[in-house]
């Protein structure tokens, strides 16, 4: 499967930058999202990339937080 959604909580709204980067730490992509409630929720699909581990960033201000997806 290579579609995932990711549920982001925090208390911080605003603008949120999402980054996926792949094994290498190479930024395959880069999405900028509104976040106007609490509860964030984000769909990518990763069809097309090789299957691995990825890493994806939320960036809001200065506050970052990384999440590892394992595409099988």
């Amino acid at each position: 499967e290579s579609n995932f959604t990711l549920h982001y909580t925090s208390e911080l709204t605003g603008d949120a930058l999402i980054k996926i980067y792949d094994m290498a730490g190479k930024e395959i992509a880069t999405e900028k999202v509104s976040k106007t409630t609490n509860d964030l929720e984000f769909k990518f699909n990763l069809s097309g990339h090789a299957k691995g581990i990825y890493t994806i960033s939320v960036i809001m201000g200065n506050q970052k937080d990384n999440v590892v997806v394992i595409l099988k």
